[in-house]
Order: C-alpha cells, then structure tokens, then sequence
C-alpha cells in the first residue's frame, strides 16, 4: 500500500471517532465522566447512567 493510501484510511478512522467522541463530551455521568448515550459509564452495576447536561 502507499503511503497515501495508509494516510487517507487513517483520517476515515478518525473523522467518525472524532465525531462521536464530540457527541459523547455533550453527556455525563452522574460521576462527572464524560460518556455516550446507551452506556452505563463503565459501572459494573450499572447504578450510573449517562445523562444529557440540564435534564
């Protein structure tokens, strides 16, 4: 593969991880870590929940 070729795979893997972690900055846990809509913050008991600032 070329170099460029290698370039331009990267920046499609970035762009959709930048994207989302965009998205997940805008919700928190109840612990204060930022988190994406749907998970349960990395708590095994899944007490904490992500939740839209303001709500």
């Amino acid at each position: 593969m070329s170099g460029s070729g290698v370039l331009l795979l990267t920046l499609l893997l970035l762009v959709p991880l930048s994207a989302l972690a965009k998205e997940c900055s805008m919700y928190y846990c109840s612990g204060g870590d930022f988190c994406c809509p749907g998970l349960k913050c990395g708590d095994p008991t899944g007490k904490k929940i992500c939740i839209e600032p303001g709500k």
